[in-house]
């Protein structure tokens, strides 16, 4: 085993400790090795988060999300404090405008993980890549399980995403006028969350950009992943179906702009259907949980 800890560095957003740190918890826990966080702030140098003291072993694995605004120096910080480190930068619905700006990044790193497929041939030229699904830990499917609230079926759809772009705006006023939806709710309480999700019959995994100019589309983490736990159905626009998201093209119901509605009332109406998509939708997050992939990204790269 080429490493001695396993580290995460990461702005705390929306529920990703319950998919990418809690996951790397666990994975610390099977391969028998210190687990550190550091959570930073917006334009905080979080790599000085680091410190002898923080991380006293010399062969530490260090995971962090990227950010096109982090500064190399940052980086050289930390590989001069610890120079047999393994670096892994995470891509999760990034916004790669101009790719090969940002190649003194991912020159210095060792390994970058990403949920797009179609970025590979570019970071391969700076870096390995590998590819990862951003699905859920097994810390936050037990406790899914072990919620024990049961609410009635009042929502017809949510999107626990920003509605910030033009497009999103306008796509979610529309829907609205049929539908009841939950969107934009800006919730950081887990277990209100929860119940959002089990009062829902569908889940929106829409894979719209969350930016106007950013075209590139890919699939999300915790958003999409929760619903089927909480018996609600994950439904997705078939731009990827047949690229980023291939893979999963006989989980997910897909939907396009002219057939959405058609299939949010034939899920709603076909409860036998609805169910069989969920069960579906959980045996593979099960086999495919974020502790598993990484487990095997890990093995691959540094065993």
């Amino acid at each position: 085993m080429n490493f001695t800890s396993i580290n995460l560095l990461y702005y705390k957003l929306q529920f990703v400790e319950k998919t990418t740190e809690c996951g790397l918890r666990n994975l610390a826990n099977d391969y028998n090795v210190p687990c550190n966080i550091f959570c930073y702030k917006p334009n905080e140098h979080h790599f000085r988060y680091m410190t002898k003291e923080s991380v006293s072993d010399d062969k530490p694995l260090i995971f962090f999300f990227f950010d096109p605004a982090r500064d190399i120096n940052e980086i050289n910080y930390v590989k001069n404090l610890y120079p047999q480190a393994k670096l892994i930068s995470f891509g999760g619905d990034v916004h790669y405008i101009n790719i090969n700006s940002f190649k003194h990044i991912w020159e210095a790193c060792d390994l970058h993980i990403d949920t797009m497929f179609s970025v590979k041939p570019q970071i391969e030229l700076y870096t390995k890549y590998d590819h990862y699904f951003w699905t859920l830990s097994e810390t936050a499917i037990e406790e899914i399980y072990n919620h024990n609230s049961f609410p009635e079926k009042t929502n017809d759809v949510i999107f626990l995403g920003n509605v910030v772009t033009n497009f999103r705006k306008q796509f979610f006023s529309n829907l609205k006028r049929t539908y009841k939806v939950l969107c934009h709710l800006k919730e950081f309480d887990y277990d209100k969350v929860l119940n959002h999700y089990k009062s829902t019959y569908i889940t929106l995994e829409s894979t719209t950009p969350c930016a106007d100019f950013w075209s590139k589309h890919s699939m999300k983490g915790f958003r999409a992943w929760v619903g089927p736990f909480c018996d609600s159905v994950s439904i997705c626009n078939d731009d990827l179906k047949n690229s980023e998201m291939e893979e999963l093209s006989d989980i997910i119901y897909w939907y396009n702009s002219h057939n959405l509605h058609s299939v949010i009332n034939e899920l709603k109406s076909n409860e036998k259907l609805r169910l069989e998509y969920i069960n579906k939708q959980r045996e593979w997050i099960l086999n495919n949980t974020i502790e598993k992939q990484l487990k095997k990204i890990i093995d691959k790269h540094f065993m």
